[in-house]
């Protein structure tokens, strides 16, 4: 009797939790005429050898703020990021998308010791915000998409870590 509640209770949590992470975060590709003089120079200067630069602005609740994605080529590799920028032109995170043999050794034992780790890798990104970095694996396992967080230890800080919205 408690099973089929406890499913309904689950759906309807995740699909609120959904709605209201689209309700509160839109975005807008913009020209780069449109964006912000700040926001640009500080990508600029962050990143001089940023190519193929595209933006977007993100409303997240009553604040603003861009999302700049890039290429950096680095002789024959090419890295592909994301920065978040304030509109007042300040940089508030970082995210690389990783290939899982670049990530740092705790990290990778962690994850191949982990419950997770005869799973699909899907994608690998390193996130870095207020002076953290933390590393997203995410896998496909029977029951869906999953993203696992770890920080730069290994160790798993969040046991919020789920399905992917």
């Amino acid at each position: 009797m408690k099973e089929p509640f406890m499913k309904t209770v689950l759906v309807v949590v995740a699909t609120t939790a959904c709605l209201w992470s689209l309700a509160g975060r839109a975005a807008d590709k913009l020209a780069n005429s449109e964006v912000p003089d700040a926001v640009r120079a500080a990508v600029s200067k962050a990143y001089p050898d940023a190519a193929s630069c595209v933006f977007e602005r993100e409303r997240r609740g009553a604040a603003v703020q861009y999302e700049a994605e890039f290429e950096i080529k680095e002789g024959d590799k090419t890295r592909r990021l994301s920065v978040e920028v304030s509109s007042q032109g300040v940089i508030l995170a970082e995210e690389e998308q990783l290939r899982f043999e670049e990530l740092p050794a705790p990290v990778k034992e962690a994850h191949r010791s982990s419950r997770f780790s005869k799973a699909t890798v899907m994608g690998v990104e390193r996130l870095t915000r207020d002076g953290k970095t933390s590393y997203e694996v995410q896998v496909r396992t029977a029951r869906g998409l999953r993203e696992i967080v770890y920080d730069e230890r290994g160790a798993v800080p969040d046991a919020g870590n789920g399905p992917v919205r």
